[in-house]
């Protein structure tokens, strides 16, 4: 299995607001629905950071997922400029499960 960890720095309010709105209403979805996909978590440090850890079944999988998840369309009044990409992105290969 791989684990990839995306981080992303503190946002101003409006842009985090959006980049929960996303998750919510339409990037949750297109990853769920990526093959190879096993889960994922976001997470807010108390400085206002955030990460993002996903659980693939594979190095393939993980590589197209992204690709995939981001070409679903925009829901109507969502605004691109506003939704962050990370900051900085590593995949892992799971050596113990636990």
């Amino acid at each position: 299995m791989i684990l990839r960890v995306a981080w992303f720095e503190p946002m101003a309010p409006e842009v985090e607001a959006e980049m929960l709105n996303n998750l919510r209403v339409r990037f949750r979805a297109a990853l769920q629905a990526q093959p190879g996909y096993v889960s994922a978590y976001w997470g807010r440090a108390e400085n206002g950071s955030w990460v993002s850890t996903s659980l693939w079944e594979s190095r393939e999988t993980v590589e197209e997922a992204g690709k995939r998840a981001n070409e679903v369309p925009l829901v109507a009044g969502q605004r691109a400029e506003l939704i962050p990409s990370p900051t900085s992105m590593e995949v892992y290969e799971v050596i113990e499960e636990g």
